[in-house]
């Protein structure tokens, strides 16, 4: 039995600041982009999910915000049991 499988993250960030918000557009945009396991000193190509992005200025919100991603691996594992 061949299964295929592909893996799929949902990330959070800290509390950021309207430089630090608009600095992780270039996420939504990028060929490339990476997830980083520290555990394992390993790179891993993914693809931003998401595809909604709302520019957060002094203007348009006064409240605090973090950003919500959803990534899934680049590549497909393939499973034979």
């Amino acid at each position: 039995y061949l299964r295929s499988v592909t893996n799929k993250w949902t990330l959070n960030s800290d509390w950021l600041s309207y430089e630090e918000h608009k600095a992780y557009e270039s996420i939504f945009t990028s060929p490339y982009t990476y997830l980083f396991d520290v555990k394992n000193n390993e790179l891993t190509p993914v693809m931003c999910l998401d595809k909604s992005w709302t520019d957060r200025t002094s203007k348009n919100t006064n409240k605090p915000f973090n950003l919500k991603l959803t990534v899934t691996e680049n590549r497909k594992q393939n499973i034979l049991y």
